[in-house]
Parts: structure tokens; C-alpha cells; sequence
């Protein structure tokens, strides 16, 4: 005779214990649980969550999405199963199932069917930024990190820049790294007073990459402020950026960068930000390898004029500074 499986509160008991085992054999036990309405506590439903999530076991997928999709279930229940369902290795859904979801009146599930957009669905994903509910913007959001960029994505971006959500802010400065639109600097900058920790550890991160006048400035005045070693640290590798590409510039580019870095030329004069490497691996001139960083200056040997030179890397950033 097969023995009955355990209780599930049996494994509820042993959270801790199947977190740091990595156990799946509780993954379906815990999946019921969670969709069963019998966790009335919030921080309980959490910590089965969180197990899900770590445990990444795709058999709870089904069980889990008919839970998301039952729009008579519980906001925590359902909220819950959104969490982890994002954590799961699973193929995605036909773009028409996604496409369904999104244009859905419930909030879970167009927060779902964001989670599977690609930047091909731009159009969708910059109404869904703006979207009345968080959970669809934080979804859409994070749809844009990693992502090519289209015009209205990146105003998609800087919108999200500016959300109400501490997290919408927060998934926008991972979104607004990459391909570097330089015309969110102004709201990045802004964010550097921002309520949430969370959010201007998140802008630091991204600035590093902005190499503009007034971020290297802003990164300079911020180091006195409490995310001071944060400021100095994305300071020092723009400086060494900056000053690399200083060296190693072509002659004809060379003075048209320095016109550009003539504000932050007293930055440029510390030796603690522009030393010699420091056994990190940038050990040349400018602690970059001996070579400038392959995007700064790279358009700076052509015969535009500083007008029109590539914003961010021959003049300050640009930008309307709105709020």
C-alpha cells in the first residue's frame, strides 16, 4: 500500500530547511498550500513564495496559473502565484495567449502577459508602463531591461523614471542601463534625492555608464551625501573613462574632448580618481587597460561640430531636465 504524502503543513514546518536544500519533493505540497486560501497570514504566504520562487520547479506552473486566472480568488493568493509564477523556467505562451492577457481587464493577468513581451511589442509595452496598476508597470517595466530601444521606449523609460512605485523606479534604472538614452540623464539625475534607498543604489549603478558633464558633476557633489562610497565609486570609473580616452584620443578628436572636459578638469587632476591601476585589472593609463573605453570618444575623429557631436560623449548631455 503506497503511505499517504505528508500534511503540507508538514513542510511548512521545514521552510528554512527546503530553501537551503533546494527540496522539490515539497514544491507541489507548497504550490497547494499557497492557492489553497488557508495561509491567512501575509508574512506565511510570503515565505512560501519565496520557497517557489528559489525552488524554480516548472510542475507547479499549471496548478499556479489556474490560480492567477481565477479572478474570484484572493488578491494576496493571486498576487502571490504572479510572484512565483515569474521565477519558473517555462517556455513562454503563444504570442495570441499573451496578447489575450494583456489586453485583459484584470490587473494580474495584463501583469502576467507583460512579463512575456518582447521590445517587437513596443507599442503595447509603452501603454502598459503607464498602466493604472503597479504590478502590470512593475511587469512591463522589467520587460524593458536588456531590450532595444525605440523612441517610444525610451520615453517609456524616463516615464517609468518617474513613477508613483519605489520598484517601477527602481526596474527603470536597470532598464534605463542599457543602450545608454541619454536623454533620460536629467531624470536619473533627479533620482539621486530619492526616497527609496533602493532607487538611488539603482541610480549609481547606471550612472557609471552615463559619462556627461553634469553626471560626473552631480557624482562629485554626492560624495559628501549618505551614498558618498556609492558616488565616489560610479565617479571614479567615469573619471578614468574620461581620462583614458583623454590620452588616448587622435589629435583631431583630442582637443574637442578636452573643450567638452574642461568643467570636470579639476576631477581630472585627482590623483586618487585617476592613479594608476589598483590590481582590479584596468592597469593602464586611466585604469582602463591602457586604452580608452571603446564607446567614449569613438565618434570623435569625424568633422561634425560640437553642436552636433554624439550626445554624452563631446558635450553635456542634453536633456530638458523635466521632472
Amino acid at each position: 500500500m503506497t503511505p499517504s504524502p505528508p500534511d503540507p503543513r508538514h513542510w511548512l514546518a521545514r521552510l528554512d530547511e527546503i530553501r537551503r536544500s533546494g527540496d522539490r519533493r515539497a514544491s507541489l505540497a507548497l504550490a497547494h498550500l499557497l492557492v489553497g486560501g488557508r495561509l491567512r497570514d501575509d508574512d506565511t504566504l510570503d515565505d512560501v513564495a519565496d520557497v517557489l520562487c528559489a525552488l524554480e520547479d516548472p510542475r507547479t506552473h499549471d496548478l499556479l496559473l489556474r490560480a492567477l486566472l481565477d479572478r474570484s480568488g484572493a488578491p494576496e493568493v493571486r498576487r502571490a502565484a504572479l510572484r512565483v509564477l515569474g521565477s519558473l523556467p517555462v517556455d513562454d505562451p503563444p504570442p495570441a495567449t499573451v496578447h489575450e492577457w494583456v489586453d485583459a481587464r484584470d490587473g494580474f493577468v495584463r501583469a502576467y502577459g507583460a512579463s512575456f513581451l518582447e521590445p517587437v511589442d513596443g507599442e503595447r509595452l509603452a501603454v502598459l508602463v503607464r498602466d493604472r496598476d503597479v504590478l502590470v508597470r512593475r511587469a512591463a517595466v522589467e520587460s524593458l531591461v536588456a531590450s532595444a530601444r525605440t523612441p517610444a521606449l525610451v520615453d517609456a523609460v524616463r516615464a517609468a523614471l518617474r513613477d508613483p512605485d519605489p520598484i517601477v523606479r527602481e526596474i527603470a534604472c536597470r532598464a534605463a542601463l542599457f543602450d545608454e538614452p541619454v536623454a533620460a540623464t536629467y531624470d536619473l539625475l533627479h533620482l539621486l534625492d530619492d526616497d527609496d534607498a533602493d532607487v538611488r543604489a539603482g541610480v549609481y549603478d547606471v550612472l557609471e555608464d552615463y559619462p556627461g558633464v553634469s553626471v560626473v558633476l552631480a557624482l562629485a557633489d554626492a560624495r559628501s551625501g549618505p551614498e558618498g562610497p556609492l558616488a565616489e565609486a560610479a565617479l571614479d570609473l567615469l573619471v578614468r573613462r574620461v581620462a583614458a580616452a583623454l590620452e588616448e584620443a587622435p589629435a583631431e578628436a583630442r582637443a574637442r574632448l578636452e573643450r567638452w572636459a574642461a568643467p570636470i578638469q579639476w576631477l581630472l587632476a585627482e590623483p586618487a580618481l585617476v592613479g594608476a591601476g589598483d590590481g582590479d585589472g584596468r592597469d593602464g593609463p586611466g585604469g582602463w587597460g591602457g586604452g580608452p573605453d571603446p564607446g567614449l570618444g569613438a565618434d570623435l575623429d569625424d568633422d561634425e561640430d560640437d553642436g552636433d557631436m554624439p550626445l554624452g560623449w563631446g558635450q553635456d548631455d542634453g536633456g530638458d531636465g523635466a521632472d
